[in-house]
């Protein structure tokens, strides 16, 4: 607070680009990055690899946090420059559901990117998670989709150990 009022720039970023509201995300600080975001704060401001604040948010899975930054403009299907990992990607991998949740429900691509070898649903059946599998079908993932190498989520969950998750796959057609 000292610092915002004594003109700090509340966009500054390190040489990895990481600003202060990267950083409250990273600690989950509903506190701090609502007073970072009434200041001014780029909720879209990426580091340099592309990473945004609302993908650091989602896995570390505060919703607050996220629906926060999401009213601040954050882009939902912002993606990172190398693996093209979305917020919805980081959802799923970390298993945080209620994230998933409400980013899908501000249009957040359940889709795989054409650049991306595996998609949300692939995450989620690396985790064999069913819960989290449910919403991206509702949400209008493929079950047959397959990320950019090729690889389908039935044969990944098979190889990952996931034989619930397969068996809910062959369910869902």
């Amino acid at each position: 607070e000292l610092l915002l009022q004594a003109g700090a720039e509340v966009n500054a970023a390190d040489d990895h680009g990481v600003t202060p509201l990267a950083r409250a995300c990273e600690n989950a600080s509903t506190s701090m990055v609502s007073r970072l975001l009434k200041a001014s704060a780029n909720p879209n401001l990426a580091q340099v690899n592309g990473l945004t604040p609302l993908m650091t948010a989602a896995r570390t899975g505060n919703v607050e946090v996220v629906q926060a930054l999401l009213s601040h403009g954050a882009e939902v299907n912002a993606a990172t420059a190398r693996t093209h990992e979305t917020a919805l990607m980081w959802a799923a991998a970390e298993g945080r559901l209620d994230i998933a949740r409400v980013l899908v429900n501000k249009g957040a691509d359940v889709h795989p990117n054409p650049k991306q070898a595996f998609s949300p649903l692939m995450a989620a059946a690396k985790n064999g998670d069913i819960e989290m599998a449910k919403v991206l079908i509702a949400a209008g993932a493929d079950v047959n989709g397959s990320g950019s190498d090729g690889s389908h989520p039935l044969p990944y969950a098979i190889v990952a150990g996931q034989s619930e998750f397969a068996h809910f796959l062959l369910k869902q057609g």
